[in-house]
């Protein structure tokens, strides 16, 4: 799985199926910002990628996912009947939406924002 921050992955072992996933929060995109610039500029920074993404008609999801029913998630745009999936994790679970694009036509890399973090403990800069 390679990430792409903004939240965004890309693999097949995501929560709703093989896709790019995206989210609407900074502290999200975060999450997935685990190794830092190794040399250069930008030494020490972490990464995120803020994109656009095309949701066109999308699926929405706001209960728990089984292992079963991640398929059936890319199959429904494949198919032609959705666009992307959005999981609202924030109303399941007070944490964050999430949002799923299965063509990379849909999405675009818009800018690359360097960040370092402040005021947590140093195991987790």
């Amino acid at each position: 799985m390679s990430k792409l921050g903004s939240g965004g992955t890309t693999g097949g072992g995501g929560l709703y199926g093989g896709g790019t996933y995206f989210g609407d929060s900074i502290t999200k995109a975060d999450e997935y910002a685990r190794r830092k610039v190794e040399n250069g500029r930008f030494k020490g920074c972490r990464a995120v990628a803020i994109c656009r993404v095309l949701g066109g008609r999308y699926y929405y999801v706001d209960k728990d996912v089984e292992e079963k029913d991640k398929p059936e998630f890319p199959k429904r745009v494949l198919e032609g009947h959705y666009n992307s999936t959005v999981g609202d994790r924030y109303k399941l679970k007070n944490t964050f939406r999430e949002y799923v694009a299965y063509d990379a036509a849909s999405t675009y890399l818009e800018y690359i924002l360097y960040y370092r973090r402040k005021g947590v403990p140093s195991a987790h800069e």
